[in-house]
């Protein structure tokens, strides 16, 4: 298992990232968190602390249902992030976090990957003694990417180039990302 931890160029901001592992007999979860804006700290934390609760106190857990419940689990999680706001536990207004979660079933010799934004995972494989390669198990989801943006913009998101080298999602109406 491995992964990488990269604090970004703004020299006033704290490392954003957060990660969890959770080793269980029959299982293990994996899951690693990058926040943005100005608070992305606290609501990457946020998330990491709560997002594998609901994973494994949900029935479903372990079942052929697994995909379902990681989107409603994620689905969840926004909701208790948009209270945790609500109540000022939270500054997640103009900060937030991208997501990715693996389940690994080690009986099953099976991984479920649920992610949200641009946090990749990525599969290593012995492709020979003392050689691997990494397959890609997510796909980032870029607002410039053409069916990302048709996505947003079906769900009433606008996409804005910032000038510079980022695209922005808009929500509805709004003057800010």
């Amino acid at each position: 298992l491995g992964f990488t931890c990269r604090k970004g160029l703004k020299p006033e901001s704290p490392n954003q990232d957060s990660w969890f592992i959770l080793k269980m007999d029959a299982c293990s979860i994996y899951g690693v968190f990058d926040g943005h804006g100005q608070k992305g700290h606290d609501v990457s934390n946020f998330v990491k602390d709560n997002l594998p609760k609901l994973i494994i106190r949900d029935p479903r857990f372990r079942t052929k249902d697994m995909p379902a419940l990681l989107v409603d689990s994620f689905k969840r999680m926004q909701s208790l992030v948009n209270t945790a706001d609500r109540m000022k536990k939270l500054s997640a207004q103009m900060s937030g976090t991208t997501a990715t979660v693996c389940v690994h079933d080690h009986q099953e010799n099976k991984v479920t990957v649920a992610h949200v934004a641009d946090s990749t995972a990525v599969l290593g494989r012995r492709i020979r003694p003392k050689e691997y390669e990494g397959l890609a198990l997510t796909r980032d989801h870029k607002p410039n990417l053409k069916d990302e943006k048709a996505r947003i913009e079906k769900a009433g998101g606008r996409v804005v180039f910032d000038g510079y080298a980022n695209w922005r999602v808009y929500a509805k109406n709004a003057r800010y990302p």
